[in-house]
């Protein structure tokens, strides 16, 4: 039963924090990780972001997969493929012309392209390349593992065709989050 008490306290406390966030999303968050200066639009999507990765984790670890079919699951993963340019460009310092596709299934099933730019610059495409320099294939909660920095306890499944190299330096460099 205390449980249950506790758990009804930190939902009201969390309430009336909610209700008294300023009603400007840009402004300037209270109370963030480590003073960060993050606007109350961005602690609140990272908040999520750490809600769905740490219910995947607890998910992995009592065997019950799931949650990927709903608007959060989506938008985590969304937010992680927005990721992508940066980790191809930057990370991996691919060259310019250099065409990444990415096809996730299961729970949220997308296709997107990650293309270098003459400028350097990594660009992310909602479609499918018809010669992309590599394509990789996996599940939407493998991705998450890697993208979250999560090591694998199991398995992983990862296709491929194209450059090895970049997909495998893609898989070492993949984790965006600290």
């Amino acid at each position: 039963m205390a449980d249950r008490d506790e758990l009804r306290e930190a939902i009201e406390v969390r309430t009336k924090a909610l209700a008294s966030l300023p009603h400007d999303p840009s402004a300037l968050a209270q109370a963030t990780p480590g003073g960060i200066g993050w606007s109350n639009e961005t602690l609140l999507r990272n908040r999520m972001v750490d809600m769905f990765v740490h219910e995947q984790d607890l998910r992995g670890a009592v065997g019950a997969p799931g949650g990927y079919d709903g608007r959060a699951g989506a938008l985590v993963v969304g937010g992680f493929l927005s990721a992508l340019p940066y980790v191809v460009a930057k990370r991996l310092k691919a060259e310019p012309g250099t065409e990444l596709e990415v096809e996730l299934t299961g729970g949220v099933t997308r296709t997107i392209r990650v293309e270098v730019g003459e400028d350097g610059r990594g660009r992310l495409h909602d479609d499918a390349s018809p010669q992309p320099t590599a394509r990789v294939s996996m599940a939407a909660d493998t991705f998450l593992m890697l993208v979250s920095g999560r090591e694998a306890l199991r398995p992983l499944s990862v296709t491929w065709t194209g450059d090895s190299s970049l997909v495998g330096d893609l898989l070492a460099e993949i984790a965006v989050t600290p």
